[in-house]
């Protein structure tokens, strides 16, 4: 049986392990795609990078629907990338009319015709009766009404042999109404007037109306201009809100006299220019040139030391800077006193002996020769460690006055003193016991596995009966 104790312990970060750049998502003809770095180990992403969108790469005009006669035809081409298709209109032909041909000669019992033919889509036009020699013909009778542009159709029978034959009834021709404006002139785009059929509704004498140009207001200045820079001024269509704008000139700088700017002084340059009435700018710099100092006499500081020359000083009377500078030879020498002992002598070394100067207090120091001290042993040992069960101890022979050691000797460890083992956790027949016991001088503890005991099994139970096809269990 399983105790369930649980172990653990830190293991350190492997840190990233960064792949070659690999794309992420591929550019299409119309998007940028991307392209990075990936961890082999986390998926972590860097170095992430803009893969720029390709562009269409459409391939040759395929023809989708062929022009005809009265109608527009379509043509194609695709991308060979994204499958995207752009089409763009094909022309209508316009009809080819041919010479007149017949189509139905005559006979004597009926008519004939002739019409003249498109020679590229069959369409008819200008179709005309060729007369029936003769037959008794009753009244005629109106088959098809007759419009503006198209023909209406009537019949009559003959009474002889009941032959029916038909004849056209003229276009009617269009009713041209007066002149209307279908789309009114503006600004900047022409109108259009035409007259339309009252019948029908069909155009014609279609007219360009010209554009009426702009109408434009008083100038309104939008920025004022200034020395350097132009202003801007502009003006509105009252008709239809267009704003037009114009640069307004720079108006240029209004120099005025020389002024002095800056002073000049004793030590630096001064400047004078002439400076714009308008805006202030700056023009003409030119430079006043120094005046230079007005020194008087030099005069002692009173700083001289025992070892440094002092310092003398100069004022200049104009602005009242100063000027230092050493005085040569001002310098007075050390006062020093007697030789007096520091009373810092060892036992490996001589101390030492020092002066001091009266005037500055400097300090001169010497060794002072024959000063070291001297040891004064003990013939006793001293424990200076005493040893332990599982540590050696230290003994030594200690100076009475200083406490240096010498002659130092270990002292070997005790070793541990256990006493009874004590069971903490009885073995049994499925898992170790546990034992301890305890060093009765330190009181560390040494504990111990107690092996796991063996199955005591009892006697054997039948608990499914075998039958002729399957086994049992016991």
């Amino acid at each position: 049986m399983e105790c369930g104790e649980l172990e653990t312990e830190i293991t350190p970060a492997l840190g990233h392990v960064w792949s070659e750049v690999v794309v992420d998502i591929a550019a299409t003809c119309t998007e940028d795609g991307q392209q990075s770095r990936h961890c082999d180990r986390c998926g972590e992403v860097t170095d992430v990078e803009v893969i720029p969108a390709t562009g269409h790469s459409f391939g040759e005009w395929a023809t989708d629907a062929e022009a005809s006669c009265e109608a527009a035809g379509q043509r194609s081409h695709t991308c060979s990338a994204c499958g995207i298709v752009e089409t763009e209109e094909i022309p209508a032909l316009g009809h080819a009319w041919g010479e007149p041909v017949i189509d139905v000669a005559a006979t004597c019992t009926e008519n004939g015709q002739q019409s003249r033919h498109c020679e590229r889509c069959g369409a008819v036009s200008e179709v005309e009766v060729i007369l029936a020699t003769g037959h008794s013909f009753g009244e005629w009778t109106t088959d098809a009404e007759a419009s503006c542009e198209a023909a209406g159709q009537r019949s009559h029978v003959c009474s002889a042999c009941g032959i029916v034959e038909t004849e056209e009834i003229p276009a009617l021709g269009h009713v041209w109404g007066e002149p209307v404006v279908d789309i009114a002139a503006t600004c900047t785009e022409n109108g259009q007037q035409s007259r339309h059929c009252e019948r029908c509704g069909e155009v014609t004498d279609v007219e360009v109306i010209p554009a009426t140009g702009h109408s434009f207001g008083e100038w309104t200045t939008d920025a004022e201009a200034s020395c350097e820079a132009a202003g801007q001024r502009s003006h509105t269509c009252s008709a239809c809100g267009i704003v037009e704008t114009e640069e307004i000139p720079a108006l240029g700088h209004a120099w005025g006299e020389p002024v002095v700017d800056v002073a000049a002084t004793c030590t630096e340059n001064g400047q004078q220019s002439r400076h714009c009435e308008r805006c202030g700018a700056v023009s003409d710099e030119e430079v006043i040139l120094a005046t230079g100092h007005s020194f008087g006499e030099w005069v002692s500081d009173g700083n001289a030391t025992c070892t440094e020359d002092g310092t003398e000083t100069r004022v200049c009377a104009a602005c009242g800077e100063s000027e230092t500078r050493t005085q040569e030879g001002s310098a007075k020498g050390h006062s020093f006193g007697e030789w007096v002992y520091d009373g810092n002598a060892t036992y490996e070394a001589d101390g030492t002996e020092t002066r001091v100067c009266s005037a500055c207090g400097t300090k001169e120091t010497r060794v002072k020769e024959g000063s070291a001290l001297q040891h004064s042993w003990s013939e006793e040992w001293t424990i200076d460690k005493a040893p332990t069960c599982t540590e050696a101890g230290e003994r030594s022979h200690h100076c009475t006055t200083c406490d240096e050691r010498k002659d130092i000797e270990e002292i070997p460890a005790a070793g541990h003193s256990f006493g009874e083992w004590t069971v903490t956790k009885a073995a049994t027949c499925q898992e170790a016991g546990e034992r301890f016991h305890t060093c009765t001088v330190c009181g560390v503890t040494e504990t111990e596995i107690v092996p796991q005991l063996a199955h005591d099994f009892s006697a054997w139970s039948l608990v499914n009966a075998p039958t002729c096809t399957e086994a049992g269990t016991r």
